[in-house]
């Protein structure tokens, strides 16, 4: 019988969380940065109009995923060709592109037709479990929080990496999309977002989605928490 899938939720700064985790202890690793400053030339931007603290994120996340494993980063068309090098910097090695077109439902008068995921290795992860397209054909799903995303994307990237019981980590997870799919495919999540009303939306979608909470939901990633609390396997639920 099939071990139920569990999570771990937090509300902090992402770098920080996840510098908390134990080396090699993930099996995937999503990353979407906020795309409302990148590539737009506001304030707060980092270099090139990349989010800030994108480098120390990556950083942290070739540090936290197992070898032979993936990175999928979702970026914007004005952004992917400085997101490629930011995430080649600390030893990841870019392996291809997985484009979503959201047509119809998008405005296409805004120039947001397409998000282009990036995929990434640790290493040399070969073919995976599971063919995965090259394109994604979905409209976009609107719910409680501006980052839902339609399950087929979510599944598709999970199913070519991950095999049940395996961790996913999201360290900027919006409303918990990608944690909802790991639920429903087996595997287990640990996902992060400043944003306490998004944690709160993902707390309520992973449980729907079937998964059970680990820990306490907050600011686990605080100083004051012990690192071995943090890490996976996870301790029993309180």
């Amino acid at each position: 019988m099939a071990a139920t899938p569990r999570f771990r939720l937090s509300q902090a700064e992402a770098s920080n969380c996840l510098r908390r985790m134990r080396t090699e202890s993930a099996d995937l690793a999503v990353l979407e940065p906020s795309q409302d400053r990148a590539g737009k030339g506001e304030a707060g931007a980092g270099a090139q109009g990349l989010p800030p603290g994108l480098d120390d994120i990556l950083s942290e996340l070739f540090r936290v995923l197992k070898p032979e494993r993936h990175l999928y980063l979702f970026c914007l068309p004005e952004t992917m060709f400085w997101a490629k090098p930011a995430a080649e910097t600390p030893g990841f090695r870019f392996s291809g592109i997985v484009v979503w077109d959201r047509t119809p439902e998008c405005d296409a008068g805004r120039g947001d037709r397409c998000r282009y995921i990036l995929r990434f290795e640790k290493g040399r992860r070969g073919r995976g479990r599971n063919p995965i397209p090259g394109l994604i054909y979905e409209p976009p799903v609107r719910g409680d929080h501006h980052r839902d995303k339609p399950k087929a994307v979510a599944q598709a990237l999970l199913l070519h990496s991950t095999a049940p019981g395996d961790l996913v980590v999201d360290p900027l997870m919006g409303s918990g999309w990608i944690g909802a799919a790991a639920m429903e495919l087996g595997r287990d999540f640990w996902g992060n977002e400043p944003s306490a009303e998004a944690v709160e939306a993902a707390l309520r979608r992973l449980r729907a989605a079937g998964g059970v909470l680990s820990g306490q939901v907050g600011g686990e990633c605080a100083e004051t928490q012990p690192a071995e609390q943090l890490s996976f396997p996870f301790a029993e639920t309180r």
